[in-house]
C-alpha cells in the first residue's frame, strides 16, 4: 500500500465531489427512512386490525386447517454438488444460490426452519415464491388455496415473535410440530381483503423506493470512479 499510486483531485475538486456525495447520501437516507416508515405503517395497521400472537382479535386456528405442508418434497444439495443454473435455490433466509433444476413450480410460502434469524429477525423468516424453484430442508414449504390468506400468513410470521415455539439454544429451530402449534387469527374475508390491498400497495411503494436507492448507489459509485 505504501508504494501504491492513485489520482488525487485538487482541493477544489475534492470539495465539489464531497458536496455531490453528501447530497446523494442524504437523498439515499431519506429513501431508506421512507421504506422504514412504510414498513412500520403496515405493522401498525396489522396489529390494529388483527392483534398479535399474544392478543388476537379473532378466533385462531392452526396452519393445518387451511394450508398443505410440502416439506416431504424438499431436497438439500451440498454447495459442492450444485450445478449452476437459472432456478432459485431457497434456504432458511431466502435465495442462497441458483441451480440447473427445480422441484416446485407453483405459488408457495416458505418459513425458516432453523437459524439465528428466527430470533434476531435481521431478514424476514417467511417469504412467498412462485414459479420454478428448488428448496432445501432449512425452510418449511406451505401451499395455500387462497393467495390473500398466504400473504396474510407471511406478514403474520414476519411481524410476530415466535421464540416460545423454538427449540435449541445455539441453533434455534422451528420444527414442523411446533410450526403447526402456532395459533393464527383468521379475520373475516372483508377485513382480510382490505388489509392485503394496503399491503400490496405498500410493497409497490417499497419496491420503487429500493430501485431509487440502487440508482443512487450507482451514482455514488460513478462519481467516485470518475474523480479518483
Amino acid at each position: 500500500m505504501a508504494n501504491s499510486e492513485f489520482n488525487l483531485p485538487s482541493l477544489a475538486e475534492q470539495k465539489v465531489l464531497a458536496e455531490k456525495l453528501w447530497a446523494a447520501y442524504e437523498v439515499k437516507q431519506s429513501y431508506l427512512k421512507m421504506i422504514e416508515a412504510t414498513q412500520e405503517m403496515v405493522k401498525s395497521q396489522f396489529i390494529e386490525m388483527f392483534g398479535n400472537i399474544d392478543n388476537p382479535k379473532y378466533e385462531t386456528c392452526f396452519l393445518t386447517a387451511f394450508s398443505e405442508n410440502l416439506d416431504s418434497r424438499r431436497v438439500p444439495i451440498k454447495s459442492g454438488n450444485r450445478v449452476q443454473g437459472p432456478y432459485p435455490y431457497y434456504g432458511a433466509s431466502g435465495i442462497v444460490d441458483h441451480v440447473s433444476d427445480f422441484i416446485f413450480d407453483e405459488n408457495i410460502l416458505l418459513i425458516s426452519e432453523d437459524g439465528a434469524n428466527l430470533k434476531d429477525r435481521t431478514t424476514p423468516i417467511a417469504f412467498s415464491s412462485s414459479g420454478k424453484v428448488w428448496v432445501n430442508n432449512h425452510a418449511h414449504v406451505l401451499r395455500f388455496n387462497d393467495d390473500y390468506l398466504q400473504k396474510y400468513v407471511e406478514i403474520y410470521f414476519n411481524l410476530n415473535k415466535i421464540d416460545k415455539y423454538l427449540t435449541g439454544t445455539a441453533q434455534p429451530k422451528l420444527n414442523q410440530d411446533k410450526l403447526n402449534c402456532i395459533p393464527i387469527p383468521i379475520p373475516p374475508k372483508m377485513e382480510l381483503d382490505k388489509f392485503i390491498s394496503i399491503a400490496h400497495q405498500s410493497d409497490k411503494s417499497i419496491s420503487e423506493l429500493r430501485k431509487s436507492v440502487d440508482a443512487i448507489d450507482k451514482v455514488i459509485k460513478s462519481l467516485i470512479n470518475e474523480n479518483l
